[in-house]
C-alpha cells in the first residue's frame, strides 16, 4: 500500500501561488495527489512485469486507488491478490522442473533429493488436471488422497490411498508490488517529482481561469 498524502504547509503554499484564490487550493491539491496516484499505480505494473517472469493477468484490477476528495486530501493505492501458481512464471518441465519467478534469478530445480519414502529424489511436475487447470506439483509422502485405496510404506506405516499433491505458488501481486528490492523503492521515489509536476499544471489551469 502506497499512501499519499501532503500536510498543511503544503497547502499554505499553494494559496500563495494562487495569489487571491486560495478558495481553490484545496481543489488543485487533490487533482495533483489523485494524478500522482494515478501515475504510481502506471509505474507499479511496469516494474512488476520488468523484474517478474510471470505473465501477470488482471494486475490493473489487482491495483487499486482510493481517491482524495477536497474533504480527505489524502490518496492510498492498494494492491490486492491471492499467490499466482508458479506455472505461470518461467519454468522448464525437465526431470525436476526448473522454474525462477524474478528474472534476474537463475532457474531453480524444485526437486528435493531423497526426500520420498522410498529415499528416492522426490520430483516436481507439470500436470493439467480433470478441471482443465495446469500447474506444478509435487507428492506427498505420508499424506494421502481419499478413495484410492491403502498401502504400505518402507517404514511400515500404512497409507489411505495415493500420495496426495501439493502445487507450487510464485508470490502475488501484493508481494511483487512490495518488494523492498525491486518494484516499491523505484516507484516510491517518483511519488515527490510527479506531485511537483502535477501541481504546476493545475496552479498554472487555476491562474488562466480554466
Amino acid at each position: 500500500m502506497i499512501k499519499f498524502e501532503v500536510d498543511e504547509n503544503a497547502l499554505k503554499m499553494i494559496e500563495l501561488k494562487l495569489d487571491g484564490m486560495s478558495a481553490k487550493a484545496p481543489d488543485v491539491l487533490k487533482k495533483a495527489i489523485n494524478d500522482t496516484a494515478k501515475k504510481l499505480k502506471s509505474d507499479l505494473k511496469i516494474e512488476v512485469k520488468k523484474n517478474y517472469t510471470a505473465k501477470v493477468g488482471g494486475i490493473n484490477k489487482a491495483i487499486s486507488i482510493k481517491k482524495a476528495t477536497n474533504k480527505q486530501i489524502v490518496a492510498v493505492v492498494t494492491a490486492t491478490g491471492r499467490p499466482i501458481p508458479l506455472v505461470q512464471f518461467k519454468n522448464v518441465a525437465d526431470d525436476s522442473v526448473r522454474a525462477k519467478a524474478i528474472k534476474k534469478n537463475k532457474l531453480k530445480p524444485l526437486t528435493l533429493a531423497g526426500a520420498d519414502h522410498n529415499g528416492k529424489d522426490l520430483k516436481s511436475f507439470v500436470a493439467k488436471m480433470s478441471n482443465g487447470h495446469v500447474g506444478i506439483f509435487q507428492r506427498t509422502p505420508g499424506k494421502s488422497m481419499k478413495g484410492n485405496g491403502s498401502r504400505t510404506l518402507k517404514n511400515g506405516k500404512k497409507t489411505k490411498g495415493k500420495d496426495a499433491i501439493k502445487q507450487f505458488y510464485g508470490n502475488s501481486i501484493v508481494k511483487m508490488v512490495g518488494n523492498e528490492h525491486l518494484v516499491y523503492p523505484t516507484v516510491e521515489r517518483k511519488a515527490n517529482e510527479y506531485l511537483k509536476e502535477s501541481l504546476k499544471k493545475h496552479i498554472a489551469k487555476v491562474l488562466e481561469g480554466n
